[in-house]
């Protein structure tokens, strides 16, 4: 994975700590201290990075999320958002935009395939961060053909080598409200399955995790929010974070609190395990996974 554009604010706000964390993970620990990273890093990450994101109706969410923190905070939230598809824009791709890819509900292994296409197509040359996110429809999903290997080369871990000057984010399935939706509260046991196992495999393989889940899973003050399930207890979506026409999809509050969260990604430098200056902002998210 290759290094992530950054700001050279970062030797102004680095301390001597030796670093040495399993993974470098974007959760709700992180979304709570998002207030404390200094402006001039998040612009300058904004203005280095081209981003692009593949994504289905939870996807939409988070564009709508990019969009309307971006109108109503423009001094804060710098990352303009365009429309795009599986091919490059005529107009060319411009640093510090949020290019989102409606590509709809084409089944797992359709959305695992099709994204290696888009990358061939040209934004594997010209985005310096790969976003590709699976839905809650994509409950039956294998973690490991979308994370570590597949059949036809398309999984993230398959793809990094092809494209070196990207960065690749991995991202765990969005949860909904298990209590509101009675008819799919099985999929919410096959949902975690799927991100324990690429939450363990990230943390093993220094991985950059957005962990969706966890941050809908957890209230503002960090409370875990959870469902029980025929004995077994999991992660569920945080109900003011719903939107509440179906609470399988995000309202305001929800969309933006993930959208923060891809700030940091854009933010975050990618650590090495000898790198002896760090931010201390940055420290707020790259936390160690156990």
């Amino acid at each position: 994975m290759s290094m992530f554009r950054h700001a050279s604010a970062l030797a102004v706000l680095s301390v001597s700590i030796p670093l040495s964390l399993e993974a470098r993970v974007v959760d709700h620990v992180a979304v709570q201290g998002f207030d404390q990273i200094p402006q001039s890093l998040i612009d300058s990450a904004v203005a280095q990075n081209t981003i692009y994101f593949s994504h289905a109706s939870v996807g939409a969410n988070i564009t709508w999320g990019m969009t309307d923190l971006h109108l109503d905070f423009p001094a804060t939230y710098k990352f303009a958002v365009s429309e795009a598809d599986g091919n490059l824009p005529s107009g060319g791709v411009q640093r510090g935009t949020f290019y989102e890819y409606y590509r709809g509900n084409i089944g797992w292994e359709g959305k695992i395939d099709t994204f290696k296409t888009y990358l061939d197509n040209g934004w594997g040359s010209q985005a310096t961060i790969a976003i590709n996110k699976l839905c809650f429809v994509d409950a039956d999903a294998d973690w490991q053909q979308y994370a570590v290997s597949n059949a036809n080369g398309t999984a993230l871990a398959q793809l990094e080598p092809l494209y070196p000057e990207v960065s690749f984010v991995y991202c765990t399935i969005p949860v909904f409200c298990a209590d509101r939706n009675p008819e799919i509260q099985s999929d919410i046991v096959k949902i975690s399955a799927f991100n324990n196992g690429l939450r363990a495999w990230a943390s093993a393989n220094d991985k950059l995790l957005l962990d969706v889940a966890d941050i809908l899973s957890h209230d503002p003050a960090g409370n875990a929010i959870t469902f029980s399930y025929e004995g077994g207890t999991y992660e569920t979506l945080y109900e003011p974070y719903a939107h509440t026409a179906d609470y399988l999809h995000l309202g305001r509050a929800g969309y933006d609190r993930v959208s923060q969260g891809i700030y940091e990604l854009a933010a975050a430098p990618v650590p090495e395990p000898t790198m002896a200056l760090i931010p201390t902002m940055c420290m707020l998210f790259l936390k160690r996974r156990r």
